[in-house]
């Protein structure tokens, strides 16, 4: 049956994918991106680690990771895909909102691998993860940067704008969901957008002041595909394949429903690690399916 549903889902893949005239490729499991030895790449790598976030960028020899998902998953998880990658050193880590299937495996990564900053948009003191995240960049050394909507956190060729939507903004225990951080990544003619855990009441807010600057091929889609964006949002983002954080459940179907009626194919970490690569004139991406 596992094997069945994967032929399917590679047929409906193609099917998806040569209906437009866009600029992403989804390659066989087994085939590596394939580009001109000279061209440099980014890389972006979707983590399985189940409903969490983890997503790797790297770029002009530097990487970025955004979030890392709950306790034990930095240690157990995620360094070990990093060795996986030969990465010894992450340059920039990056937390959308301090809930614990965002940032507290940042804990146990920081106790593996060297870690250059971390960066934060909440207050130091927002929430107990986020006052233990922050103790443990102190105790391994690691610069504490506090950022906000104007911030520029581009690096190794690629211009990265970030965004949250302050209406939402709370005192803990009040759900940080709705202004979790956005981040609009462009490389060359490349775009992907990366979504945390925000609302649609966040996209209407994100489209009103950003408009056609959302346009994105990828998309990583809010709250591990428990969300979806405004249907203006996603019409301007116009994402040809959407990452969900999450494996397919019935919970997930109407946000699966909605990117198929939009003609974005749904990818899912849950059946694998996704990988996207691009030179910044096309996108190939690939997952390692676990099936």
């Amino acid at each position: 049956m596992k094997k069945l549903l994967s032929a399917l889902l590679c047929a409906l893949l193609l099917l998806c994918l040569t209906a437009q005239a866009g600029v992403v490729t989804v390659l066989d499991r087994d085939v590596e991106p394939q580009f001109d030895e000279n061209s440099p790449l980014l890389r972006v790598y979707f983590f399985n680690t189940r409903a969490s976030d983890c997503i790797l960028l790297m770029c002009g020899g530097k990487s970025m990771l955004v979030d890392c998902a709950d306790t034990n998953y930095g240690s157990k998880v995620i360094y070990p895909e990093l060795q996986k990658l030969g990465i010894t050193r992450i340059d920039y880590a990056v937390n959308t909102h301090p809930h614990n299937d965002h940032i507290n495996g940042f804990i146990s990564l920081f106790d593996c691998i060297e870690v250059g900053q971390f960066f934060t948009c909440f207050p130091l003191d927002y929430c107990q993860e986020q006052i233990d995240c922050i103790a443990a960049c102190r105790a391994h050394g690691i610069e504490v940067v506090e950022f906000d909507n104007d911030a520029d956190l581009s690096f190794g060729g690629l211009d990265i704008w970030v965004w949250r939507d302050h209406k939402y903004d709370t005192p803990w225990p009040t759900a940080c969901n709705p202004c979790s951080l956005i981040m609009h990544v462009t490389y060359g003619d490349c775009t992907l957008i990366l979504t945390a855990d925000c609302t649609i009441e966040s996209f209407i807010d994100l489209y009103a002041e950003k408009g056609e600057r959302i346009a994105s091929d990828i998309i990583k889609m809010p709250h591990h595909g428990h969300n979806r964006p405004s249907y203006d949002a996603f019409k301007a983002i116009h994402p040809q394949v959407g990452i969900i954080t999450n494996h397919y459940s019935e919970r997930i179907h109407p946000v699966y429903q909605f990117m198929c009626n939009h003609r974005c194919f749904p990818m899912y970490t849950g059946s694998g690690l996704i990988q996207a690569a691009t030179d910044g004139k096309t996108w190939q991406v690939t997952q390692y399916l676990i099936w």
